[in-house]
């Protein structure tokens, strides 16, 4: 009788703390503490070591062969048989709490997804230099810009080419030819890694040259012709830098042989197809670097 009048006054004396949530377990077992902890650990619930008249929504004690798991909210409270070096025990009691508590299992956290890049443009300056080999042979040089309008595959642009020192003697013709040229150009990149290739078509116009003495006159020739380019780029990327080789075959459909003033000798054939070799340098100016 005296054991249920001391219960009572407990409850009540304790009743400010009924929502709190906070468990207390008046008994010294440190396994048994380590299993409540750990199930409630998910919900920040504190769990103490402590009195029977301490502070809590749940108190945990030793009644003789038994463990007394108290919840003051309900006044309702669940007795356990007590066995030393009981995990199985301990993990009983502390589902109970669990489920005094009417704890729910926390939804997962999903990890903050990182916000969408949006394609930008990106400019590409290229620089090249090598040669053009053909019926002859000259030195050759290109610049090109080449815009990304999406993820940097797909490039748009312009290239311009010049090339000269191709040295003529013959015929009574004393001179050089060269040829420059403007074009449209496309390309797609396949990247890996640091490296990239990206096969090149440009279509555009070409002026060829021949510029010389014949005899003791001078005597220039021009002549503008369609050009088409097919090749492909291959570069070694060093952030917004890169340096590789460049390898193009060109055809300039209609080219002239020059033939003498006064006569029908042939004093040079411009090439009609030529193969284009060198090395490259660009320069990723704004956007992403790279493909």
């Amino acid at each position: 009788m005296i054991a249920r009048a001391t219960l009572a006054l407990l409850t009540i004396a304790t009743a400010a703390f009924a929502d709190a949530p906070r468990v207390v377990i008046a008994e010294r077992d440190p396994e048994l503490h380590h299993a409540v902890e750990t199930a409630l650990a998910p919900w920040h619930v504190e769990v103490v070591d402590g009195a029977r008249g301490d502070a809590g929504r749940i108190v945990i004690w030793r009644d003789g062969g038994e463990l007394v798991i108290e919840d003051r909210a309900s006044g309702t409270s669940e007795r356990h048989a007590v066995r030393p070096n009981d995990p199985v025990g301990d993990a009983a009691t502390a589902l109970s709490v669990k489920t005094l508590l009417r704890l729910e299992t926390p939804a997962p956290v999903e990890p903050a997804r990182p916000a969408p890049v949006e394609p930008s443009p990106s400019l590409r300056a290229m620089l090249g230099g090598g040669a053009l080999l053909g019926s002859t042979s000259a030195a050759r040089g290109e610049l090109a810009a080449m815009v990304a309008p999406w993820d940097g595959a797909v490039r748009f642009g312009i290239a311009g080419m010049i090339a000269s020192g191709a040295s003529i003697d013959g015929a009574g013709f004393k001179g050089t030819w060269h040829l420059w040229g403007v074009a449209a150009a496309a390309s797609y990149a396949v990247a890996w890694d640091a490296w990239e290739v990206a096969p090149m078509l440009e279509v555009g116009v070409a002026r060829s040259t021949l510029e010389g003495v014949e005899g003791s006159a001078a005597r220039t020739e021009h002549q503008t012709l369609p050009r088409l380019a097919l090749g492909a780029v291959g570069l070694r990327r060093f952030g917004r830098f890169g340096i590789g080789v460049r390898a193009a075959f060109a055809t300039t459909p209609g080219t002239d042989t020059y033939i003498k003033t006064n006569g029908v000798a042939a004093i040079f054939t411009a090439p009609a197809s030529t193969v284009e070799v060198g090395l490259v340098v660009s320069c990723d100016l704004f956007g992403a670097a790279g493909h």
